[in-house]
């Protein structure tokens, strides 16, 4: 089974997945998604410019940290 992941933050990451790759484009979304039926699957593709945005250096300077405090994270005991 898969367990759901992130308290109340996990659920609203899912809705918010839920909501740009279905409802947002007319799809079948929640439980109107047939589990065994592979016919009503959509998708939708958002491509950002980071430069749009500020200074691409910049940008990926703090990426590079991101990762590393990723990276430093300790792996949870799996028991």
């Amino acid at each position: 089974m898969i367990l759901p992941f992130g308290s109340y933050k996990g659920y609203a990451i899912n809705l918010l997945v839920d909501v740009l790759s279905s409802a947002l484009i007319h799809g079948k979304c929640g439980l109107d998604q047939p589990v065994d039926s592979q016919r009503f699957i959509v998708t939708l593709i958002i491509a950002i410019y980071p430069a749009s945005f500020g200074d691409i250096e910049e940008f990926k300077n703090l990426l590079t940290k991101l990762t590393m405090y990723i990276l430093a994270v300790p792996p949870v005991d799996p028991s």
